[in-house]
């Protein structure tokens, strides 16, 4: 069996100093994905005030599900380590909070990152492509060349 080794896409974060880390790809739609993902974790917020105690753990399992759909691979286990969701932090917010408003920057300085690098082919690339042939001045053309050329293009 023969390896193939490329560039995959993939960017890893690690997580304070810990060894733990998050390893994601960063496809166009990953920001639609993750409003959308936000969006239904909002949708829940009656569920949440009125959640029971024993109904916590499975309302934070949710919401893992919810961010590792998103994200296409699970981020939740590097991010929170086993934590709720629902944990509070020093600030006082829950630590999904916490995570989402310090990767989220950083997440987007990146995404905009590829997206500038991939506007403009790479070198090697541009050697390959269509050089832009330079504009025809039809004035010059006999006039039966030039009735023809009105006769195809009408």
């Amino acid at each position: 069996m023969q390896k193939i080794e490329f560039d995959e896409g993939y960017r890893t974060y690690q997580i304070g100093d810990s060894d733990r880390i998050i390893k994601i790809r960063l496809d166009p739609d990953l920001m639609a994905r993750i409003k959308a993902a936000e969006s239904r974790i909002s949708d829940m917020e009656d569920r949440l005030k009125n959640a029971a105690p024993d109904e916590l753990t499975a309302l934070s399992d949710e919401i893992k599900d919810i961010f590792n759909s998103a994200f296409g691979t699970d981020v939740c286990t590097p991010a929170f380590d086993g934590a709720s969701v629902f944990t509070l932090t020093s600030g006082g917010k829950m630590l999904f909070q916490s995570f989402f408003e310090a990767f989220i920057p950083v997440l987007t300085k990146d995404i905009e990152a590829v997206g500038k690098a991939q506007s403009e082919p790479r070198p090697e690339v541009q050697k390959y492509m269509k050089k832009e042939m330079p504009a025809l001045d039809i004035s010059k053309l006999p006039p039966e060349k030039l009735a023809l050329l009105e006769q195809l293009l009408s």
